[in-house]
């Protein structure tokens, strides 16, 4: 679920916002510790606890295109005529 990097209500004129998706999923805005599982995330990856939204993409599709690349180089090579 993409998430904003700051409440979207406060400094509503601010340019500084951005959409993300959070690093480790498991991680429920919804939790009671909510604060405390970012805070933990974003120690482990050097201060950021989301991927911001053009980035997150950018993993799926890299790895989605190696993926599909090497399953239609492996059908290529195994026409039989």
């Amino acid at each position: 679920m993409p998430i904003s990097d700051i409440n979207p209500f406060e400094n509503p004129e601010t340019a500084n916002k951005y959409l993300g998706v959070p690093i480790e999923p498991e991680i429920n805005f919804d939790q009671e510790n909510y604060l405390k599982r970012i805070e933990q995330c974003a120690m482990r990856n050097a201060g950021q606890y989301l991927y911001r939204i053009g980035d997150f993409t950018g993993r799926i599709f890299n790895a989605a295109s190696v993926f599909y690349l090497d399953w239609l180089r492996f059908a290529l090579d195994h026409i039989r005529r």
